[in-house]
């Protein structure tokens, strides 16, 4: 059985090996690396829409909720009529949510950082 590491120096132009590892790294909590696996996937292969969910669960997770509002809506657009898709939509509904819901209170050191932010 060929490890992930062997398999991506022999094949690193191959997007579905970020995608697993991406996946991986979620599963265990690492979500600055599931996300840079994420950008390189995406980087391989812009039109692969399940990448855009996982980036989007990433973002949701790490509560930047201006993000992933934007990421779920390119699987919409990439392939409107998908079981990503639709899956895209409940999370679009998920986030709106939680965007109203931490409108509604004050905001938190780290909400106030990120607002001082310049976006890029």
């Amino acid at each position: 059985m060929r490890s992930v590491r062997k398999y991506g120096r022999r094949n690193p132009k191959n997007h579905l090996l970020y995608s697993n590892r991406c996946a991986a790294f979620q599963k265990i909590g690492q979500m600055p690396a599931a996300l840079e696996d994420c950008e390189k996937c995406i980087e391989l292969c812009p039109t692969f829409a399940k990448i855009y969910n996982r980036k989007g669960n990433i973002q949701f997770f790490l509560k930047e909720y201006h993000k992933c509002e934007e990421t779920f809506q390119k699987v919409i657009d990439l392939e409107p009529e998908s079981r990503d898709a639709t899956e895209a939509k409940q999370w679009i509904q998920k986030t709106q949510m939680a965007i109203r819901m931490n409108s509604s209170g004050p905001a938190d050191a780290e909400q106030q950082q990120r607002a001082m932010q310049v976006r890029t």
